[in-house]
Protein backbone atom coordinates (compact mmCIF):
# COMPACT_ATOMS: atom_id res chain seq x y z
CA UNK A 1 0.00 0.00 0.00
CA UNK A 2 1.62 2.91 -1.08
CA UNK A 3 0.50 6.84 -1.11
CA UNK A 4 1.20 9.08 -2.89
CA UNK A 5 1.10 13.45 -2.75
CA UNK A 6 0.31 14.96 -5.75
CA UNK A 7 0.69 19.09 -5.80
CA UNK A 8 0.07 21.71 -8.58
CA UNK A 9 1.74 25.04 -8.00
CA UNK A 10 0.60 27.52 -9.60
CA UNK A 11 0.93 31.22 -9.38
CA UNK A 12 -2.22 32.30 -8.60
CA UNK A 13 -3.42 28.50 -6.24
CA UNK A 14 -2.11 25.20 -4.93
CA UNK A 15 -3.87 22.40 -5.59
CA UNK A 16 -2.99 19.41 -3.95
CA UNK A 17 -4.28 15.61 -3.98
CA UNK A 18 -3.70 12.28 -1.53
CA UNK A 19 -3.88 9.01 -3.55
CA UNK A 20 -3.69 5.76 -2.21
CA UNK A 21 -2.41 2.90 -4.72
CA UNK A 22 -2.72 5.04 -7.65
CA UNK A 23 -6.56 3.75 -7.35
CA UNK A 24 -8.12 5.86 -4.68
CA UNK A 25 -8.23 9.21 -3.82
CA UNK A 26 -8.08 9.82 -0.02
CA UNK A 27 -8.29 13.58 0.40
CA UNK A 28 -7.94 16.52 -2.55
CA UNK A 29 -8.08 20.33 -1.97
CA UNK A 30 -7.39 23.92 -3.50
CA UNK A 31 -5.74 27.41 -2.14
CA UNK A 32 -6.59 30.43 -4.12
CA UNK A 33 -4.35 32.80 -3.16
CA UNK A 34 -6.39 36.46 -3.28
CA UNK A 35 -5.42 39.34 -5.51
CA UNK A 36 -2.33 41.26 -4.93
CA UNK A 37 -3.95 44.43 -6.44
CA UNK A 38 -6.60 46.58 -5.68
CA UNK A 39 -9.55 47.81 -8.91
CA UNK A 40 -10.84 51.17 -9.00
CA UNK A 41 -14.48 51.42 -11.07
CA UNK A 42 -12.63 52.21 -14.32
CA UNK A 43 -10.59 49.09 -14.13
CA UNK A 44 -7.37 50.82 -13.25
CA UNK A 45 -5.21 47.79 -11.47
CA UNK A 46 -2.71 49.36 -8.17
CA UNK A 47 -0.92 47.47 -5.78
CA UNK A 48 -2.38 47.03 -2.34
CA UNK A 49 1.45 47.93 -0.84
CA UNK A 50 1.27 50.71 -3.30
CA UNK A 51 0.64 53.59 -0.49
CA UNK A 52 3.12 52.04 1.94
CA UNK A 53 5.64 52.30 -0.40
CA UNK A 54 5.03 55.86 -1.20
CA UNK A 55 5.10 56.80 2.68
CA UNK A 56 8.07 54.83 3.34
CA UNK A 57 10.23 57.00 0.31
CA UNK A 58 8.68 59.82 0.95
CA UNK A 59 10.15 59.09 4.97
CA UNK A 60 13.74 58.01 3.66
CA UNK A 61 13.88 60.98 0.97
CA UNK A 62 13.36 63.57 3.94
CA UNK A 63 15.64 61.35 5.96
CA UNK A 64 18.34 61.76 3.67
CA UNK A 65 17.76 65.32 2.89
CA UNK A 66 18.24 66.33 6.34
CA UNK A 67 21.05 64.49 6.86
CA UNK A 68 22.82 65.84 3.57
CA UNK A 69 21.60 69.47 5.37
CA UNK A 70 23.77 68.28 8.57
CA UNK A 71 26.82 67.24 6.90
CA UNK A 72 26.74 70.47 4.50
CA UNK A 73 26.12 72.66 7.89
CA UNK A 74 29.12 70.86 9.44
CA UNK A 75 31.37 71.01 6.77
CA UNK A 76 30.61 74.81 6.56
CA UNK A 77 31.12 75.50 10.57
CA UNK A 78 34.51 73.51 10.12
CA UNK A 79 36.01 75.81 7.42
CA UNK A 80 34.52 78.85 9.51
CA UNK A 81 31.98 79.79 6.98
CA UNK A 82 28.74 79.16 9.16
CA UNK A 83 28.60 79.66 12.95
CA UNK A 84 27.89 76.27 14.68
CA UNK A 85 24.66 77.07 16.67
CA UNK A 86 22.15 77.38 14.67
CA UNK A 87 20.51 80.24 16.67
CA UNK A 88 23.51 81.91 15.40
CA UNK A 89 22.24 81.47 11.51
CA UNK A 90 20.30 84.61 11.07
CA UNK A 91 18.83 87.42 13.07
CA UNK A 92 15.55 88.21 14.08
CA UNK A 93 15.09 90.44 11.42
CA UNK A 94 16.90 87.66 8.69
CA UNK A 95 14.12 84.88 9.63
CA UNK A 96 11.34 87.31 8.93
CA UNK A 97 12.68 88.19 5.24
CA UNK A 98 14.92 85.19 4.81
CA UNK A 99 14.24 85.18 1.08
CA UNK A 100 15.05 88.73 0.91
CA UNK A 101 18.29 88.87 3.18
CA UNK A 102 19.50 86.00 1.13
CA UNK A 103 18.41 87.55 -2.52
CA UNK A 104 20.71 90.42 -0.91
CA UNK A 105 24.06 89.08 -0.06
CA UNK A 106 24.00 87.24 -3.37
CA UNK A 107 23.19 90.88 -4.94
CA UNK A 108 26.04 91.99 -2.70
CA UNK A 109 28.40 89.30 -3.70
CA UNK A 110 27.70 90.33 -7.59
CA UNK A 111 28.83 93.87 -6.39
CA UNK A 112 31.98 93.01 -3.82
CA UNK A 113 34.04 90.57 -1.76
CA UNK A 114 31.74 89.08 1.10
CA UNK A 115 32.55 88.11 3.96
CA UNK A 116 33.40 83.71 4.60
CA UNK A 117 29.66 83.58 6.74
CA UNK A 118 27.86 85.81 4.37
CA UNK A 119 29.36 83.38 1.29
CA UNK A 120 28.57 80.15 4.13
CA UNK A 121 24.97 81.71 3.82
CA UNK A 122 24.73 81.44 0.13
CA UNK A 123 25.83 78.26 -0.12
CA UNK A 124 23.86 76.93 2.28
Amino acid sequence: MSTTLGLDIGTNSIGWALIEDEKRIIDRGIEIFPEGINRDSSGKEESKNTQRRISRHARRRRFRYLLRREKLINILSQNGMMPIFRSELLTEDERKNSTKYLYGLRKKGLEGPLSLEEFGRILF
